[in-house]
């Protein structure tokens, strides 16, 4: 099982926004941390991501010191 996800929600076929409600349906991944990375800045999409229990929101162009700090801590929880 992965430690942690790192998911776009801009995918093909439903988008990273079914891909999450998916990821948080499974046994055993369910309670794996996510961290979004997105450009999309429609405020709607982003509480409907937050609502599924992400653990980091990230904006791109993202910072890589911010990503990189933020999946620290999340591994270290």
């Amino acid at each position: 099982n992965p430690d942690l996800i790192i998911l776009d929600i801009m995918l093909p076929g439903g988008g990273g926004l079914h891909v999450l409600k998916k990821i948080r349906l499974v046994p055993g991944i369910s309670m794996t941390p996510v961290v979004i990375l997105t450009g999309n800045t429609d405020e709607k999409i982003k509480k409907d991501i937050e609502s599924e229990g992400v653990d980091a929101y990230i904006q791109k162009p993202y910072d890589y010191d911010v990503l990189s700090v933020t999946v620290k801590k999340l591994l270290t929880k």
